[in-house]
């Protein structure tokens, strides 16, 4: 059971996020914070809406001016959250990502804040790339501090599919679809990690 703040009617109480405007926060077409608080208060809360929101709540409010974070696969999803929430808090970010469109998009969306945001395209799967990017991070914020491991995918596919006619198998998942999630949601926590701490104690 929820132990959050209730409102009048028994939905989830929403605190207004300090510095960013909701919208940045819902991509089109997702159901808003309120509309998930009228459904389900626990859905709503578990949203990366609702996450920051309670994170950055009046009476919680975090402080992070002297952090220097970098957010992999920053341009949505949690990672965008993830993103905002820290600048608001008053952290510097570095965030990387794919998608050149998501990005852009991004630095739309932190406009106004009060921590810095810089933006490049990278692939966690490529070492050299990481590496890259490490020392990128560092150059621009004068430091680094925070890694957030957030990219990754998910290919909804089965093992093995089973034709319900024949009763034999109709499809398999290929080699290349299961290195591909484990390169992004193992591998490129590992090179991320291993480059950020290397960083670390370097310097």
């Amino acid at each position: 059971r929820s132990s959050g703040p209730k409102s009048a009617k028994g939905h989830a109480h929403v605190v207004p996020l300090p510095g960013i405007p909701r919208r940045s926060l819902v991509r089109a077409g997702e159901p808003s914070i309120e509309e998930l608080s009228k459904l389900n208060p626990t859905t709503a809360q578990t949203t990366p809406e609702g996450v920051v929101e309670r994170a950055l709540s009046q009476e919680n409010a975090m402080q992070l001016s002297d952090s220097k974070a970098i957010v992999t696969g920053g341009a949505s999803g949690m990672g965008r959250a993830f993103t905002l929430a820290l600048l608001a808090a008053g952290a510097d970010v570095v965030a990387c990502d794919l998608s050149a469109a998501g990005l852009a998009s991004l630095s739309e969306a932190a406009d106004g804040l009060s921590g810095k945001l810089t933006t490049t395209e990278v692939d966690v799967t490529n070492e050299e790339q990481v590496a890259q990017l490490i020392v990128f991070a560092d150059a621009a914020m004068g430091g680094l501090n925070v890694l957030i491991n957030n990219a990754g995918i998910f290919l909804d596919g089965k093992l093995i599919s089973v034709d319900r006619d024949t009763g034999k198998v109709r499809k398999t998942m290929t080699l290349s679809q299961w290195n591909k999630v484990i390169d992004v949601d193992l591998t490129g926590p590992f090179l991320c990690t291993r480059e950020f701490a290397a960083n670390h104690i370097n310097n």
